[in-house]
């Protein structure tokens, strides 16, 4: 294959610039290590697809290098195609085909035999939880079920490597958990998986390594709990709906951080001084909610400090 590896994906000051002048990459450089579930996270218009679509060779990059299991995205991008399997933004499987057509003719598009195309589709349907929906065109299923028919397609390629854009968009609560066990399921089964999405606390839950950025640059890199002991200095944040003056005094009093938003206030705290906050909120008898702090804090946080968090 190609370089000798040290790492699954290497990227390397890699810069996009559209027309007329629209910067979508500034020099972002960073690496994967071996397989595991790989999530790169940011607000909208952060680069995020832009950045999958040159590491799995379908735009070239203005400057800079990426490798992919030792390949060069650009010199090599024949190459690499074989050994990995994408679903792109906003993909949906053909609607009037069931499951087990759509997942075969995929197979069959990529070169398999027919007979290979048909054990491997069925036994990617039954990883994926699929079977019972196999016979059903796709236009009856869920959300949810629609996006595992695609995970189904690409684990079926037997890829070492998934690029998924955003595969939970639009989805419930619940179709966003049916997509995360199907990931978790092509971990498992070997195969690396990279994909993006907009929804921070999303990559929390479900990334071996996040990769966060915010316009076109590298803002955070590491596992998802270094990353929020690393910027934050507080477990968990209390959100007080309608506070009294007096009551904000008294919380400033104790040394917390606060935040106004509208006519609520946000208290930022530890676990010894949330208790103090706590014991005061139930003096004052006001509503409030308590969370544990999220990647999205933490993007917000390096976003108002205007720094780059990498791991070590």
């Amino acid at each position: 294959m190609g370089l000798q590896l040290t790492s699954i994906v290497d990227v390397r000051k890699l810069t996009k610039v559209y027309p007329p002048r629209v910067t979508a990459l500034r020099g972002i450089t960073f690496e994967l290590p071996g397989r595991g579930l790989y999530v790169v996270a940011g607000p909208n218009g952060a680069g995020k697809t832009t950045l999958l679509r040159i590491l799995y060779t379908a735009l070239l990059p203005t400057s800079g290098a990426a490798y992919v299991l030792g390949y060069d995205v650009v010199k090599e991008a024949t190459k690499l195609r074989k050994y990995i399997a994408v679903v792109p933004q906003d993909a949906v499987p053909e609607p009037y085909l069931t499951p087990r057509e759509f997942v075969e003719l995929y197979l069959i598009a990529r070169g398999f035999s027919h007979s290979d195309a048909v054990k491997e589709a069925r036994r990617a349907l039954e990883i994926m939880g699929l079977e019972h929906v196999r016979d059903r065109i796709c236009l009856e299923l869920s959300g949810g079920e629609k996006k595992r028919v695609l995970v189904a397609a690409t684990l079926a390629t037997n890829a070492e490597i998934m690029f998924l854009d955003e595969p939970t968009a639009g989805l419930d609560p619940l179709g966003r958990a049916s997509v995360h066990e199907a990931l978790r399921n092509l971990v498992k089964a070997r195969h690396t998986v990279v994909m993006t999405t907009h929804l921070l606390n999303e990559a929390e839950d479900t990334a071996d390594l996040v990769v966060m950025i915010n316009s076109g640059t590298l803002v955070a890199l590491g596992r998802p709990d270094e990353v929020k002991s690393r910027i934050l200095r507080y477990s968990h944040r209390i959100v007080i709906h309608s506070p009294k003056d007096k009551l904000v005094e008294e919380l400033k009093a104790i040394g917390v951080e606060l935040h106004s938003e509208g006519s609520s206030v946000t208290v930022y705290a530890d676990k010894d001084p949330m208790s103090k906050v706590i014991t005061l909120l139930a003096r004052y008898g006001v509503e409030f909610s308590v969370h544990r702090v999220g990647l999205d804090d933490a993007f917000r946080e390096l976003v108002k400090r205007g720094v780059k968090l990498e791991s070590h």
